[in-house]
């Protein structure tokens, strides 16, 4: 088994050239990471406050997604928009796949139709 190298952290992580590879070597340590324009974005787990909140939108929004031909989705899970740009929206809504089935990630979504972060 081969161990990736530690990637370079500045202490305040001010590297202006994370990709999405960087990105994906990072540890599981229930921090939030996302990168946008190549900067590293870290931001501890949310509370249970704002997991509720994020809750209750879902429970609003997925039934009129499925109306709409649409899926409705909850964080965790990453939208690669470049290389250099992946984020975590709280919830998002992409469209279904031209058959009707619910895409399996954002790469055969193809695009956001709603990103929502939830401030807390």
């Amino acid at each position: 088994m081969v161990m990736p190298a530690p990637l370079p952290i500045t202490p305040d992580c001010s590297r202006r050239d994370w990709t999405v590879e960087e990105l994906a070597l990072l540890p599981d340590d229930g921090n939030r990471y996302e990168i946008v324009d190549g900067a590293l974005l870290v931001t501890p787990a949310p509370t249970w406050t704002h997991q509720r909140a994020a809750g209750e939108l879902y429970l609003l929004l997925a039934p009129y997604a499925r109306r709409h031909g649409m899926d409705c989705l909850i964080a965790p899970a990453d939208v690669p928009l470049s290389r250099t740009t992946v984020v975590e929206p709280d919830l998002f809504v992409v469209p279904l796949l031209p058959n009707g089935s619910r895409p399996r990630d954002f790469a055969e979504a193809g695009r956001l139709e709603l990103a929502v972060e939830v401030l807390s």
